[in-house]
């Protein structure tokens, strides 16, 4: 590579012939995609006073070996060890490595990155640990034989359910044991609000959101009604995610008109709710009303009005002799 080359760019390699590449001292920014489909491409050297990248067994790393930028798809063995201390498997890292069966990552990665194991036809199984809490966008895309091997409510775990990869669990006994506190809840519109906790974990920098404010919105796991429909939510932990379906209901008064004789009584109440609702007659004369036991005194109209949480319902009641 000529000594004035400080950059390599996008997809500089691709469909090349070369079988080995030399980067040399001067060179500062390599895109993580340069070596795609180099389709013989076996090693890619560095210059060792190189500031910004280095090489392990011809696969390019940054200098600190934190990051593994691209492994060179003629180089790729059936299986691959990453090194211990490695943080980020970088985008299009093993881009089209059809040779990879199996590759092991160690338990100080983060992050696997966008692509990284795209096209990866003949990668049978991995094993992400724990510690990986961002899998990028297409990682794993076109591994049609792949089974990953993850720890449940993991990033991996997640991942697989939301591409629809295969999996297989295993415990780690490293891994703290976080479980959501319900994975299903029901409410009213009148409801308050309804708790939800992630345990073994600081409450304070767990993550919250709904799939669907307009039902129910979520903050700091308190849960509140909105409209009837369902809705996710979603609390996420270092890593792990947990999620519970909501389903909101009407709440209603079970009777909007009445009519009583003197002397006689009704009950009413609010669905879904059965506690701390404030009940009032606009003319206890009338009618009164003590715990939605509604009692008849003498002839004429009133409206009984329930408080429950904000909202308010109502029910016309005739008293006749």
């Amino acid at each position: 590579m000529p000594y004035t080359v400080t950059s390599i760019c996008d997809r500089a390699f691709e469909s090349s012939r070369i079988p080995t590449i030399n980067i040399l001292s001067v060179t500062q920014q390599i895109a993580e995609n340069a070596f795609c489909n180099a389709y013989l491409l076996e090693r890619i050297f560095v210059a060792s006073d190189n500031p910004y990248y280095s090489s392990l067994d011809g696969v390019l790393y940054n200098k600190d070996s934190t990051k593994i930028i691209s492994c060179p798809k003629g180089q790729s063995a059936y299986l691959y060890i990453l090194p211990e201390g490695l943080i980020t498997i970088g985008d299009y890292a093993f881009y089209n490595c059809d040779d990879l069966t199996s590759v092991t990552i160690p338990s100080t990665v983060q992050t696997i990155g966008s692509n990284s194991f795209q096209f990866c036809n003949s990668l049978r199984e991995v094993t992400i640990p724990y510690t990986v809490t961002s899998i990028g966008s297409s990682a794993f895309e076109d591994c049609d034989s792949l089974v990953i091997r993850c720890v449940k409510n993991s990033a991996a775990y997640n991942y697989a359910i939301d591409n629809n990869i295969a999996f297989t669990l295993y415990d780690d006994p490293a891994v703290t044991h976080y479980e959501l506190n319900k994975s299903d809840l029901t409410l009213y519109t009148a409801s308050f609000n309804e708790y939800l906790s992630v345990s073994n974990t600081q409450a304070a920098l767990v993550t919250w959101t709904s799939s669907n404010t307009g039902v129910a919105t979520v903050l700091y796991g308190a849960v509140t009604p909105i409209s009837p429909g369902t809705a996710t939510i979603t609390a996420t932990y270092n890593g792990f995610r947990f999620t519970c379906k909501v389903t909101i209901l009407q709440s209603e008064i079970s009777m909007s008109t009445a009519r009583l004789r003197v002397g006689k009584t009704l009950s009413l109440n609010i669905t879904g709710i059965s506690t701390d609702i404030i009940w009032r007659s606009s003319k206890s004369s009338i009618a009164s009303v003590k715990n939605g036991v509604i009692t008849a005194k003498k002839p004429g109209t009133v409206t009984i009005t329930a408080t429950v949480n904000g909202k308010v319902f109502r029910c016309v009641v005739t008293v006749r002799k």
